[in-house]
């Protein structure tokens, strides 16, 4: 995917954040897919053929469109049946090969829960990992992997208790629990290791879309300089330096976007109370600040054309290879627009919201 050829199309007068591409390692935002059960055939094409999956082709994974999807276009909804937890039964797993290692990545996605979520005592939800990816009580040595997921959690007492917060949820070789340790999103002062030392916490409003972004430095082999950055719609909400994700001698590093959300826990206390739904849009990985973090605007306004065979004319794209090209067009926020399977001597008109494409084997 980072061998793919990216180009810059012109946009006369247009101001705003933009990702370079050849620094974008993923991105998918479910517009081109069909309405409907999201198949593990289709899995395989975007999320770079995972060798396991839980959820897509089971009844629990569904593109959608209209009222209940971001903006205008299509997004992903993963249901939690009634009465279920854990990864088995509840929600979807996947984990996307990132197709190299990485010292720092960003990931970032939207997220909305729908009115009436009963969030129970809370669930997990997408992030990346590296190594073996521990999870599910296998502590990591400092030798093996890590893994950097969040989670949605209920506040235990008084009004909060219908509050549904956010934490970044890590396993690495100094946690203090066996089931992983909770660093805290806050607004408010130093966001904190415990609830009662956090201020300002941020909470999934019901039936509003949320910007979700992390950081994560890898650190030093056995030295404590990794770090773990967070932003809730883009507010700084976490920041740490000082974690130690691998011991002296470990060659692992940044290598997997662990696509994981299911209620719990381990046991029935964290079951569904009624069919719940979550949805996700906007999946974008990459080695520089993404849309709702990045500070410097970029002016597009000169066509920057890099590949031999495509041609700018007027609002067109012209193809004048020889094989069957897939023509990617992306949004200046890294929203793919449309895909098209393009054929020789073929050509194919631009949104006026288009700003970069990338061509790929078909």
């Amino acid at each position: 995917m980072r061998n793919s050829i990216y180009i810059s199309l012109f946009l006369s007068f247009l101001f705003s954040f933009s990702l370079a591409y050849a620094e974008v390692v993923f991105s998918e935002n479910f517009d081109a897919e069909p309405t409907g059960e999201y198949s593990k055939e289709q899995l395989a094409a975007a999320w770079n053929k995972p060798t396991w999956s839980s959820g897509p082709g089971e009844g629990r994974v569904f593109i959608v469109e209209g009222d209940l999807a971001y903006g205008d276009g299509k997004s992903l909804r993963v249901d939690y049946p009634a009465n279920t937890y854990g990864p088995d039964a509840s929600g979807a797993q996947w984990k996307l090969n990132l197709g190299g290692t990485y010292d720092t990545l960003y990931a970032s996605y939207k997220i909305m829960i729908p009115q009436g979520f009963d969030s129970v005592k809370g669930g997990k939800i997408p992030g990346l990992c590296g190594g073996q990816c521990n999870t599910g009580g296998n502590e990591p040595t400092g030798l093996d992997g890590f893994s950097t997921r969040m989670m949605w959690r209920n506040s235990s007492s008084g009004a909060d208790n219908l509050h549904t917060y956010l934490v970044s949820y890590l396993y690495y070789m100094d946690q203090v629990s066996r089931y992983g340790d909770d660093y805290y999103w806050a607004t408010g002062l130093t966001p904190g290791w415990t609830f009662a030392e956090s201020e300002g916490h941020v909470w999934l409003e019901p039936g509003q879309w949320h910007t979700v972004t992390t950081k994560i430095g890898i650190n030093t082999p056995g030295e404590a300089d990794g770090s773990l950055e967070a932003w809730f719609d883009g507010i700084k909400v976490l920041e740490q330096n000082n974690i130690r994700y691998r011991a002296a001698g470990a060659d692992f590093a940044i290598d997997v976007f662990y696509f994981s959300t299911f209620f719990g826990g381990g046991d029935a206390s964290w079951a569904t109370s009624k069919a719940e739904s979550i949805y996700y849009d906007e999946f974008i990985i990459s080695t520089v600040p993404t849309p709702d973090i990045a500070e410097t605007p970029v002016s597009i306004n000169t066509l920057r054309n890099s590949h031999q065979d495509l041609r700018m004319v007027g609002e067109y794209v012209h193809y004048t290879g020889k094989e069957t090209i897939l023509l990617e067009i992306f949004g200046v926020d890294g929203r793919l627009l449309a895909k098209h399977r393009l054929e020789p001597s073929q050509s194919v008109k631009l949104s006026h919201h288009a700003y970069n494409y990338r061509v790929a084997n078909p």
